[in-house]
């Protein structure tokens, strides 16, 4: 795993989720270093990690073409991240297949 010595915790976290269907390892991803690379970008203090986070930076110059996105995050986001998605699929009742929209907002 490539390890960014800015990011205390360094974590690798892949999008779309590994529990997706459309996750690059059920897609022919061998290694997420076939994945584009993003890496967390810290812009404060504190504990909220969101917020001490806020944006990521793209690493290297990636083809457009890649199947998924491995980011560096730091531990316990990527934790926390997980375990919200977990809970979203259990809160929604998802069964195997079903199709959920993912939107971002800031």
């Amino acid at each position: 795993m490539h390890e960014d010595p800015t990011i205390t915790d360094d974590s690798c976290d892949e999008f779309p989720f590994a529990g997706a269907y459309e996750s690059g390892a059920l897609n022919g991803v061998d290694h997420g270093k076939d994945c584009a690379q993003v890496t967390a970008v810290k812009k404060g203090s504190g504990t909220g990690l969101p917020t001490v986070w806020p944006t990521v930076a793209v690493i290297g110059t990636p083809s457009g073409n890649e199947k998924c996105v491995r980011g560096h995050i730091p531990g316990p986001l990527n934790s926390d991240l997980g375990g919200a998605y977990g809970n979203f699929v259990i809160s929604a009742r998802l069964a195997d297949d079903d199709a959920f929209r993912l939107q971002i907002a800031s």
